[in-house]
Order: C-alpha cells, then structure tokens, then sequence
C-alpha cells in the first residue's frame, strides 16, 4: 500500500508540473486521500437457523373499533373547526349600524329630553 502511494505522489507531482508549464502556472490542484476505508460485511446466517422473532419491527395492535372512532373524531373536529370559523367571521364582520335594538330605544328617549 506504501509502494501505490509513492507512485501515486510521483505521479501526480508529475502531472502538476505539465500542468503549470502548460498553463503558467495558473493551475490548482487538489489531493484527497482516504486512510481506511469501510469494510463492507455481510451477516449471513444457516439456512437450517430458524429466523429470529426478536426484531420483527411489528405495528402496534388496534382494535376493530378504531377505523370508526378515529373516522367520528375527525369530522367532529373539522365541522367544530368550521363552525368556530364561520361564528369569528360573522361576529368580526357584524355592524349594527342604525337598524340595532339599541338605537332604536335610545333615539325616542334623546329626543323627548331635549
């Protein structure tokens, strides 16, 4: 591995020197080197092992009722979520202006006082 490594570095000082004469000596180069690489492995097992039932990743168990109740949960809340939504709207949006219950009792009085 030494050996592939010295000749590695002659030849690329090598090459980087054609480099810099050929393009006066505008030219960059970089060199990575990796130390170790990673070993790739594969677990093998016997075909004669029974398969292990330890790492199965198995979801967890619902009942029957679930489909329903989860279905009855979320419309509740998008119909709760709606009419909440529309009551704000119509609340911010109200003006009672001169038609409201209010003025028209007020304005009778005001009147009578002066």
């Amino acid at each position: 591995v030494t050996e592939a490594v010295d000749i590695l570095r002659d030849e690329l000082s090598k090459v980087t020197d054609l480099m810099r004469h050929i393009y006066n000596d505008r030219v960059l180069v970089v060199t990575v080197t990796v130390d170790q690489q990673e070993k790739l492995s594969r677990n093998t097992r016997s075909i004669l092992q029974a398969p292990s039932a330890q790492n199965l990743n198995l979801a967890t168990n619902y009942s029957s009722d679930y489909p329903a109740i989860f279905n009855i949960i979320l419309w509740l809340s998008i119909i709760l979520a709606i009419s909440i939504l529309a009551t704000s709207v119509a609340m911010a949006t109200m003006d009672p202006g001169r038609d409201s219950i209010i003025y028209r009792m007020t304005n009778p009085r005001m009147k009578k006082d002066n």
